[in-house]
């Protein structure tokens, strides 16, 4: 058992240490979940991956107290060794052929866990929440639509033709994605690793279903 900060949660479940390896699995959705109600209130971490059948492969969880800096730190490095035994050439490899790649909608404390305990991996957005969050900031109807064509342009001449319609609408909208979430993360033409297709962490919500 380990102790998250006043919720003894049990150490994160593992189908098959070798799991990740026999399916292929290289995105991995590390995500808060639904809020459970036990003793006390919880929350659900999970790690979930798409296997090579495009199909959903949870790979692990946690209950925790709270979605904080230390909670995650704790499940990453969980995931880690976890990985680091089943698959390490998911971890240390530079091949993109087996590379590991975080898709995530940027939680608190999730952005700097994986940096510092999976360096070597690819981090790359869901764009369903950037847009949400891109939206909040502005209202123009055509802006959303320009970020997701910026995000799959596979060339720089769409991206650069994407980003110059946006300035033209809003020059702050650029400003705003730059600060907030650097093009490496959610563009493809800059993303340095491999996506797989994966452009949302939409495929996680079965969780709360």
């Amino acid at each position: 058992m380990h102790q998250c900060q006043g919720l003894r949660a049990a150490d994160p479940f593992w189908d098959s240490t070798r799991a990740i390896s026999k399916t292929n699995t290289k995105v991995l959705y590390p995500r808060p979940s639904l809020s459970l109600i036990l003793r006390v209130t919880g929350i659900l971490l999970s790690a979930t991956g798409i296997d090579a059948l495009g199909k959903l492969f949870p790979l692990c969880f946690a209950v925790v107290d709270a979605k904080n800096d230390r909670n995650w730190q704790w499940f990453l490095e969980t995931l880690y060794s976890i990985i680091n035994r089943a698959a390490p050439e998911f971890i240390d490899s530079t091949n993109l052929e087996t590379q590991l790649t975080f898709l995530s909608d940027r939680q608190k404390g999730l952005l700097e866990g994986v940096a510092s305990i999976f360096p070597k991996s690819m981090h790359g957005y869901c764009i369903k929440h950037l847009e949400r969050n891109f939206r909040k900031q502005f209202k123009h109807p055509t802006l959303g639509s320009l970020l997701w064509k910026a995000a799959k342009a596979t060339t720089q001449e769409d991206y650069d033709e994407a980003m110059t319609n946006m300035d033209d609408i809003n020059p702050n909208a650029r400003i705003w994605l730059e600060q907030n979430a650097p093009s490496e993360h959610w563009a493809d033409i800059y993303f340095k690793g491999k996506r797989y297709g994966c452009y949302t962490s939409n495929i996680t919500e079965s969780l709360n279903s």
